[in-house]
């Protein structure tokens, strides 16, 4: 039998600690259910439903605090709160539960990874689409997102720029050619954006050889 030692009761949760030296973190509607008290002996079977009950809470606690820090995708929060312990059916409670309030949202995710990216040095669509994959992003949901920026996505002068940075390292180089266009593929760009670009360079005579 195991006995519950003290309760201490903070804003949104108590903490329930036990004569195991345990301690459980419950909402406050969970202390009115289970009517908990200091000195209240528990038995195996309700511990485990209160232990149950406490890694919901804890594991969804954990996901908002997750959030907090920036968007995230399904795969990534998953990933995040098997990592540290959680049940699979608290995490998948929690996810449920944070997809219906919408805090949760693989297409705004998408796009902020997307809006991130484009504060950034030119990448091209490719790049982004591998690392939405990465993320644990469906193939749908990132195209999708993608489509939405359209030509906005790639803007051809900060295209432009990132190659001619490139083109002044490669001069006097062997292969210069075909070095900055393996680079530009790299970068995620497509194979029309980097003729356009190499041709661009071309007529101002400053392509390496």
């Amino acid at each position: 039998m195991i006995e519950i030692t003290k309760i201490e009761f903070k804003e949104n949760h108590a903490l329930v600690v036990l004569s195991t030296g345990e301690s459980l973190f419950l909402p406050h509607e969970g202390m009115k259910i289970y009517a908990l008290a200091a000195g209240k002996v528990i038995d195996h079977d309700e511990y485990g439903r209160l232990k149950e009950e406490s890694d919901r809470y804890s594991c969804y606690r954990r996901a908002l605090y997750y959030l907090s820090l920036r968007s995230r995708s399904v795969f990534e929060l998953e990933h995040y709160l098997d990592r540290k312990g959680f049940s699979k059916d608290s995490v998948r409670e929690a996810v449920v539960r944070l997809l219906e309030r919408g805090y949760l949202d693989d297409y705004a995710y998408a796009m902020d990874h997307i809006r991130r990216k484009r504060g950034r040095r030119a990448v091209g669509r490719n790049r982004i689409l591998s690392e939405l994959f990465r993320k644990g992003v469906s193939g749908d949901v990132a195209r999708k997102a993608i489509a939405e920026y359209g030509t906005e996505l790639v803007d051809e002068d900060e295209l432009y720029r990132l190659a001619a940075e490139k083109f002044e390292r490669l001069k006097g180089k062997k292969d210069g050619v075909r070095k900055l266009v393996f680079f530009l593929r790299q970068r995620g760009f497509e194979s029309n954006e980097i003729r356009r670009v190499v041709e661009r360079l071309s007529g101002e005579d400053t392509m390496p050889v």
